[in-house]
């Protein structure tokens, strides 16, 4: 797959934030990015489907997330 190069004009706390999770996770800030645009395709996929998204709390409870 061709790579292209973007440049992105973002606030210092967002960069600091995906900096963190670069880390965290043992890879780039540019992974961090792919992941993020990948789950947004998949979130955004599964609700024009009409599916839920949930999450499960660590009480069991389950949570629907609304997408806008």
């Amino acid at each position: 797959m061709k790579s292209v190069k973007v440049s992105l004009n973002l606030p210092t706390n967002v960069v600091n934030i995906v900096k963190e999770l670069a880390e965290a996770r043992s890879t780039t800030m540019t992974e961090v990015f792919r992941r993020a645009i990948g789950n947004e395709k998949f979130f955004n996929d599964a609700v024009k489907d009409g599916s839920k998204v949930l999450v499960e709390d660590r009480r069991g409870k389950l949570k629907q997330v609304v997408f806008r």
